[in-house]
């Protein structure tokens, strides 16, 4: 449901069903880590939306943090959490902290997908922009 509700820009309600989705996960141990880093960086997605950077990172941290201990290093849904990072850090006109997310997220899309991927293309463009903004 909260997919729904950031759809429809209805962002407190999206962050409302992203944390009930994510204390039923916490609190039932056959959740998978992927479903747990998946609510926090869905939560993350909505902060950043609602102009709190700060919260943004700090569930995108813990996303990276779950990702990290359960995936290999080089898993496109890590890049895709760095490029999260990189994002916000850029709307909050971090722009040197936002260019090394990005990079790092660069990394590992190039080393896992093909070059002509749109995620490959798309943090090309993304780090092209912000190396314009320094």
């Amino acid at each position: 449901m909260g997919v729904v509700y950031k759809r429809e820009k209805k962002y407190v309600e999206a962050l409302e069903s992203f944390r009930k989705a994510l204390d039923i996960r916490e609190r039932h141990p056959s959740a998978s880590h992927h479903d747990l880093a998946g609510s926090h960086n869905n939560i993350g997605a909505v902060y950043e939306r609602l102009g709190h950077h700060e919260l943004a990172i700090e569930h995108y941290n813990l996303s990276l943090k779950i990702k990290s201990k359960s995936l290999p290093p080089q898993h496109p849904s890590i890049a895709s959490t760095f490029e999260n990072m990189g994002y916000v850090y850029e709307n909050t006109g971090a722009y040197l902290q936002a260019l090394s997310y990005l990079e790092k997220a660069a990394i590992i899309y190039r080393h896992s997908l093909p070059p002509t991927h749109h995620d490959v293309t798309q943090i090309e463009e993304s780090i092209q922009r912000v190396s314009s903004k320094l």
